[in-house]
């Protein structure tokens, strides 16, 4: 599964005045604002439905549906918009079931404060205590795994694990068997 050719930042050119302007008096950094928001409005405002091949962000905004791939699409775009950098990676289940999921990360924060931050904006806003962030080591650094569909928030790996994409390792995790990795960069 390929999204690179949907992916499209300059639907979002305005994100980044709206989320300084709407979440601004919020005391949340807007570096890490651009990481949550973009997530959160994926997730609350567009219903999943399995359908084929990957639409557009335009597409997706219009019909309010889509599947991973969509929402991956959608997310992909808003990071960009943002100027964060993307990845996609693209995992199966051991029923034949596969999943994508954008990945992230902040080009001018190191991972381990994007995590941080992750954990502290989660207990603050949603009350998780403590909640694990999954970071992926990719080629050009390590990323967040955002989820997309399935996860409860940014860096969530329990929800995957569920699903059957992913497992326990020690005191980490694995995907069960990832078959594709892609970095954006639009």
């Amino acid at each position: 599964m390929t999204v690179r050719h949907k992916i499209q930042p300059e639907r979002f050119s305005n994100l980044q005045q709206l989320i300084n302007e709407h979440f601004a008096s919020t005391g949340f950094p807007e570096w890490g604002l651009y990481i949550t928001v973009p997530r959160h409005l994926a997730k609350e405002k567009i219903a999943y439905q399995f359908n084929a091949g990957p639409k557009t962000a335009d597409k997706l905004l219009d019909d309010m549906w889509g599947d991973c791939e969509d929402n991956t699409v959608l997310i992909c775009s808003m990071y960009e918009a943002l100027n964060l950098k993307t990845a996609t990676v693209t995992v199966h289940n051991d029923n034949g079931q596969s999943h994508i999921l954008p990945l992230v990360s902040h080009p001018n924060y190191p991972i381990e404060k994007v995590c941080d931050y992750l954990t502290f904006y989660y207990h603050q806003v949603h009350e998780f205590d403590n909640p694990p962030i999954a970071v992926e080591e990719t080629v050009s650094g390590a990323m967040v795994v955002v989820g997309s569909t399935m996860t409860e928030y940014v860096g969530d790996i329990q929800s995957l694990i569920n699903q059957g994409y992913a497992y326990r390792s020690s005191n980490s995790w694995q995907w069960t068997n990832k078959t594709n990795f892609e970095l954006i960069n639009t």
